[in-house]
């Protein structure tokens, strides 16, 4: 599958990617200094494996959310958005498919948590924090080589 840009996405699924007007450096300081606290939420093992498990999805989320804004583009919140989100964000990180698929993957089990399919255990949990502290650290480098003006304060 070859994944598609925040640009392409904007194109393709207007309603799920836009364009902004404007660029926030703090809006994207703000979803990195998010995923980052995330992180720790789903390192901490005295919160449950379900709580775990939404932090560690919340840090997928968080660093799509800030690669799409430091190219301009926004998620809205119609059907779909997280879907497009992890997409442009293995985009610009050049994920594979397999690498993709760990993060989809992380994302089915927060949805199938909607249908009482709450049960977590601590393999899951533990994969969802191992993809979720690679996707903070690929996202943190993708800063470093291409926005590093992005990164300081």
């Amino acid at each position: 599958m070859s994944f598609r840009s925040p640009e392409q996405l904007s194109r393709d699924e207007p309603s799920l990617a836009r364009q902004e007007r404007t660029f926030n450096k703090r809006t994207v300081q703000e979803w990195l200094a998010g995923a980052v606290a995330k992180l720790e939420d789903a390192k901490r093992g005295a919160n449950s494996g379900p709580t775990r498990m939404d932090a560690a999805y919340d840090v997928l989320l968080y660093c799509a959310l800030a690669l799409f804004a430091s190219k301009g583009f926004r998620i809205t919140s119609s059907p779909g958005h997280h879907v497009v989100a992890l997409e442009g964000m293995a985009h610009l990180l050049n994920l594979s498919q397999s690498v993709f698929d760990e993060m989809d993957a992380v994302r089915e089990w927060r949805n199938r948590k909607y249908s009482a399919a709450f049960f977590v255990n601590d393999r899951d949990v533990k994969d969802a924090i191992d993809c979720a502290r690679q996707s903070l650290s690929r996202t943190e480098s993708w800063f470093q080589r291409n926005h590093p003006d992005i990164l300081r304060a």
